[in-house]
Parts: C-alpha cells; structure tokens; sequence
C-alpha cells in the first residue's frame, strides 16, 4: 500500500496495472521495450505523484478518473477536480507505438515530459 514504483532499466512494458496506496511512480519508457501498436499502462491509487518519460517517437494519450488531477504535460498545466481529464498528442491514432496511460487515483499530480 506505501511504496514507490521505479522504472528507468531497459524493461518490458506491462499491460498488467500499478497499484499503490500512497505513493510515488516514476517510469521512463526511453529504455522501455513498446510494441508496435497500442499499449496500455494503468496506474491506480489514492494519493501519488506520477512522472512519466516519453520518447518523441511514442504517441501518448492519457485518461485520468481522479477526485483532483493536477497535470503538467511538457509544461502546459492542466488542473482538474471532480472531472475527468483526457488528453492525446497530435497524430496519436496514426502513430506507430502508441501508449495510452489510465490513471484511477483520489489525488494525483501527473507530470509527463517528452524526452529524447
């Protein structure tokens, strides 16, 4: 129930969920192995701070069901209560390897950054 979940080593991606309590997850897909196609990474929770690292070859979409969400995506700050949020990068449904990321938390502080 308390922990943290860290993911930074070349790794396969999961498409089995991460549960914490109360918690922090930090993964880093730019040594993650992603199939081609789409890829669903659910994170659940009630408190916790998710950092996501995305390769700019990666299309991401993400879907957050949370009391309070505070996102920041590449710098744009998104901040939502009692409702859902949702988000995709540009071109998502074309992609090559598309990640999608369901969040079910009580309070959740995304921050997602493309990195190369």
């Amino acid at each position: 129930l308390l922990g943290d979940v860290d993911r930074s080593d070349a790794w396969q991606s999961p498409e089995s969920p991460y549960w914490l309590g109360v918690g922090d997850t930090r993964l880093d897909l730019r040594a993650a192995t992603l199939p081609v196609g789409d890829t669903t990474l659910r994170l659940r929770g009630f408190v916790g701070d998710v950092k996501v690292r995305v390769p700019p070859e990666v299309a991401l979409s993400i879907s957050s069901s949370a009391m309070i969400t505070d996102a920041d995506i590449s710098g744009e700050k998104h901040d939502y209560i009692f409702t859902p949020f949702t988000w995709a990068t540009p071109g998502y449904a074309e992609a090559e390897r598309r990640l999608h990321l369901e969040l079910i938390y009580f309070v959740v502080d995304l921050d997602i950054e493309t990195v190369a």
